[in-house]
């Protein structure tokens, strides 16, 4: 139907029917909203809007009668919107649209919607409860069927069986507390360990320096004292029996390198003092 279209036909409860659908003179979705206003009526004062003993007087009433009017006890706002829901004249009477654009209905809708929306988590929080509780119940029975298995297993064992058993249980559990005792020297070691290399993280540098220097110390005492032993006479080549090679592994002044060479000065130096002495004699 549409907004421009009138219903002519007569149906309906006789107690919410608009004042236009008894006059057969058309309606549309105004008579929708008499018809709220009488629910609201009903809802509010447990009794009908408009009553009568018959069908004819209830009729007069509805359309020739007075507005009805809420008891005290509710507020005048919503007795404003019925009485206006419940005009004669259909024109007169408000839409659904302007009816929720009232601010007492708009703030009564709010409130009711966070109330609702506050009823919604309560109850998904009580279903989650529940579930919760049921699984763990499931759980816990699961957990006592097996325990009651196990016990039948062990009830059947012979008592030779039946000991054996508990000392391989008792073998477990102590192999675990072992390795869980391992596993905590292990991890308390691992941090001594990294205490010490962040305490002597320069310590390995400067042991370096110092053995490079005690090297180079060494080899320097060495080389001096190869050139002390150079400078003692070596033994002359006429001094050797004729016809003999002598082999020998020390070096001598050809072999020596140029830093071992025998320092000629101090030769001469011999040879005179020797001469001045046989002279004496």
């Amino acid at each position: 139907m549409g907004p421009c279209d009138l219903a002519t036909t007569l149906t309906g409860t006789p107690h919410y029917m608009s004042p236009e659908a008894l006059k057969h003179q058309g309606y549309d979705t105004k008579s929708d909203i008499w018809s709220l206003a009488c629910i609201l009526y009903e809802m509010c004062c447990m009794n009908h809007a408009f009553t009568g003993s018959n069908f004819l007087s209830i009729v007069l009433k509805i359309v020739e009668g007075n507005t009805p009017s809420l008891p005290e006890r509710y507020p005048r706002e919503l007795n404003a919107i019925m009485q206006s829901m419940l005009n004669k004249s259909p024109s007169l009477r408000p839409s659904a649209i302007e009816i929720l654009k009232v601010p007492y209905i708009d703030g009564q809708l709010q409130h009711l919607m966070c109330k609702y929306s506050e009823a919604t988590l309560e109850d998904k929080n009580l279903n989650c409860q529940k579930e919760a509780a049921h699984i763990i119940n499931v759980v816990k029975k699961k957990i006592h069927l097996q325990t009651l298995r196990a016990l039948s297993e062990v009830q059947k064992m012979t008592p030779r069986e039946r000991m054996r058993l508990r000392k391989l249980q008792a073998a477990d559990e102590k192999a675990r507390k072992l390795k869980k005792l391992v596993e905590e020297k292990y991890e308390e070691n691992n941090k001594r360990m990294q205490e010490l290399r962040s305490r002597n993280f320069q310590q390995p540098s400067v042991d370096i320096l110092h053995a490079k220097k005690h090297l180079i110390g060494t080899e320097e005492k060495e080389v001096r004292s190869e050139g002390r032993l150079s400078c003692f006479p070596q033994e002359e080549a006429g001094d050797r029996r004729p016809g003999r090679e002598e082999e020998s592994d020390e070096p001598t002044s050809e072999n020596l390198p140029e830093s071992q060479l025998i320092p000629s000065l101090n030769l001469m130096k011999l040879e005179s003092s020797a001469e001045d002495t046989t002279a004496d004699l």
